[in-house]
């Protein structure tokens, strides 16, 4: 038994020494960085690894930009969503009022003796809705509405891979830089007030 434990302590002691000669381990949890137990944001970390390990800084850059433009597009996507959209229906709700008033039918030019002129007016809603679509398909407003709300919708499907492949890189940069330097997760053992502990050290 004493020997078993004599062996321990020597390995405790012999392993953070080794250890010591590579660099820290860096371990990620969502965008926050651990390394040698100090926590790092992100850009804590890329100041880390520019100045640590250039490919994986390298990456991280490649990242970044794509996750910027993917935000970009994500914004410029929804702002022509937005606006064409509202161009479409505004330019509906007008073409279907003038529609309405050329159609509708004045009660009092057919029952003068019950109702009194521009009291109640009578439309059939169908025919009104027709031509409603149909002026609006060759109204100018109404189609560059159309082409602007297409495009901001394709803007929005665009940044959805570049957002991913973006924060991917990003943080796969984590995993260049403990390959490059060599840094690997070890286990030291210590003491503790009642025996001995193990600690798995990044």
């Amino acid at each position: 038994m004493k020997k078993i434990l004599f062996v321990l302590l020597l390995a405790a002691m012999m392993v953070p020494t080794m250890a010591q000669e590579k660099a820290a381990y860096v371990y990620r949890f969502g965008n926050t960085y651990m390394q040698d137990g100090i926590r790092m944001n992100e850009r804590e970390y890329a100041g880390f690894i520019k100045n640590n390990s250039p490919e994986a800084f390298k990456m991280y850059q490649n990242g970044r930009r794509l996750a910027v433009a993917g935000w970009c597009m994500l914004a410029g996507g929804i702002a022509m969503d937005v606006i064409g959209t509202s161009m479409m229906v505004s330019r509906f709700l007008k073409i279907s009022d003038d529609e309405y008033k050329k159609q509708r039918i004045d009660m009092a030019d057919i029952a003068p003796d019950i109702y009194e002129k521009g009291e109640q007016y009578v439309y059939d809603p169908k025919s009104v809705m027709t031509e409603t679509k149909n002026r609006a398909q060759k109204d100018g407003t109404f189609v560059a509405g159309e082409i602007i709300e297409s495009i901001g919708a394709t803007a929005t499907i665009t940044s959805i891979p570049l957002l991913v492949v973006g924060y991917l890189r990003i943080h796969r940069s984590a995993d260049v830089y403990n390959q490059n330097v060599g840094a690997t997760p070890y286990v030291t053992l210590n003491a503790v007030p009642r025996g001995l502990g193990l600690a798995v050290n990044f």
